[in-house]
């Protein structure tokens, strides 16, 4: 029997990604695209995983955690943009027209036809820990 694994985020593309990427390595998938979605289907459905995105529309990654947490001992997994993406992106255009910082090194990373996907990940049983100290 496949492992089942929800895949929460609200940026249908990286779900897409994920999807595939899990789904060529025989994981069942479901995907939910906000909190209140994710926290009916993990009442439902019993999961192996979950991944969720932290920033999600009507509750957050973290208040889903925590709700999920009451009923389930799932393991879960969140996900967020990253520090080195969004500063490019709060620049948007500027970047592109000014060319990189002088004082930055740029990375060079390989390029591929598959969607990129940028998130750091970090067990969440030690970030909830730690936020509700």
């Amino acid at each position: 029997m496949a492992k089942k694994i929800l895949v929460v985020d609200d940026e249908k593309l990286i779900v897409k990604g994920i999807r595939f990427s899990l789904e060529q390595d025989s994981y069942e998938v479901d995907a939910a695209y906000d909190g209140e979605e994710a926290l009916e289907k993990a009442k439902t459905n019993r999961y192996d995983l979950i991944m969720l995105d932290l920033m999600l529309p009507k509750m957050s990654g973290l208040d889903v955690c925590r709700e999920i947490r009451e009923f389930s001992n799932v393991p879960r997994m969140t996900t967020s943009q990253s520090p080195s993406t969004s500063s490019r992106s709060r620049r948007g255009s500027r970047q592109s027209s000014e060319g990189p910082s002088p004082t930055r090194r740029r990375r060079r990373t390989p390029r591929s036809s598959s969607p990129a996907i940028f998130a750091s990940t970090r067990t969440t049983e030690e970030s909830l820990c730690r936020a509700e100290r």
